[in-house]
């Protein structure tokens, strides 16, 4: 007759353990929150680097836009200081977030103009197209 300790070692023999070790936990957990660490910057990067592409699309349209416009109307279109909107609309440009970004249109020059797109929400993304009139 076998006991109760016996039968409880064999049942445990027959039937391996299912599961992770704490060791194996740990290992996997330490692999991803390296790989995090290194993907992290290049997600960063990688996503400023669109917000300048997209600044830059801005930019170009706008100047082409405004060169359409001037040489129709003869004026240059009112942009910057508060006449965002205006000059969005006047120049039929799709902007994704309007109030996301400045449009400025430098009329100083003779023979050209200057367009400068600023990303309101990230400062540092400035961008610029010159234009002939």
């Amino acid at each position: 007759m076998t006991s109760d300790v016996e039968k409880s070692e064999e049942t445990r023999s027959s039937h391996p353990a299912s599961g992770f070790t704490l060791v194996e936990i740990l290992v996997v957990g330490s692999i991803v929150a390296i790989l995090a660490v290194g993907a992290i910057p290049l997600y960063t990067g990688f996503i400023h680097s669109q917000r300048e592409d997209l600044a830059k699309n801005i930019a170009r349209s706008t100047a082409a836009a405004a060169r359409i416009f001037e040489r129709r109307t003869g004026a240059p279109p009112i942009c910057g200081a508060g006449h965002d909107l205006t000059c969005i609309s006047l120049l039929n440009i799709f902007l994704p977030d309007p109030a996301q970004y400045s449009i400025d249109i430098d009329v100083t020059e003779r023979l050209t103009r200057k367009v400068t797109v600023t990303d309101l929400e990230h400062n540092d993304i400035v961008q610029t197209a010159i234009y002939d009139r």
